[in-house]
Parts: C-alpha cells; structure tokens; sequence
C-alpha cells in the first residue's frame, strides 16, 4: 500500500509539473515582453531628448561607437519632436522583438515637422534588452 501512495504522490507531481511549466513559461514572455516596453520607452525619450550618450548605453556594446559616430551629425540638425510606438513583436524565442517606431522630427535650418517610420531590432543578453543596430 505504501507503495502504491507514493506512486499516486509522484504522479500528482508530474500532473501539477505539466500544469504549470506552460504557465511559468507564459510569465517569463510576459516579464519579458514588460520589461522590453520599458526600455524601448527609455531609449526613444532619451534619442528624443538628444541625450544620446545615454541612448547609446541601449545600444549593443558592439556598435555603440558607430552610434555615437552618427550621434555628432543628429547632433548638429535633427531635433526629435515626438515618437510613437506603433508596434512591439517578440519573437517566439522571447529574446529578439521588432518594434515598430514612427518619430516626427524636423531637420535645422527647416522647421518642416516630417514623420518617418522605423523598425528598430532589439536583442535580449544576459537578461537585458538592447538596440542591435541601425536604424536607430
């Protein structure tokens, strides 16, 4: 009999195992997908806000030289006036997203208000989120 009740105990556990690990999974994408949000949010306030050197800390170590490269010329014209998300696509991996990003903005010596739209690629590593590259 004893036996037989350990048995019943171990196949609970399984059951309640197989109940829960798709939820646990479920948690984990939506951590993910939360704390994405946030930090697409952060990078475009501070690209908006011409600070780039820390948009730059949002940006891959791999390229954020490149991006400061390309920040002197922002620097100089392109003032950001507003931007919206349009669009966040988490990969099914849960560590790569496509976001979807329409800035208005205006190039100095114009005062044209021009809308453009851009899809910027962000990377998961080592539990945090980063632009992989251009457009930034």
């Amino acid at each position: 009999m004893a036996g037989m009740k350990t048995l019943s105990h171990f196949g609970l556990a399984l059951l309640l195992a197989a109940i829960l690990l798709p939820a646990c999974k479920g948690a984990s994408l939506s951590s993910r997908q939360t704390s994405l949000n946030e930090t697409v949010v952060n990078y475009n306030d501070m690209f908006r806000w011409r600070d780039y050197e820390s948009a730059s800390e949002y940006a891959i170590p791999s390229i954020r030289e490149d991006f400061m490269a390309a920040a002197e010329s922002w620097k100089r014209d392109l003032n950001v006036t507003d931007y919206e998300i349009n669009k966040i696509t988490l990969e099914q991996s849960g560590k790569e997203a496509t976001v979807v990003v329409t800035r208005s903005f205006y190039k100095t010596p114009s005062v044209t208000v021009q809308r453009q739209e851009i899809r910027q690629r962000w990377i998961q590593l080592q539990g945090n989120w980063y632009l992989a590259g251009p457009p930034y």
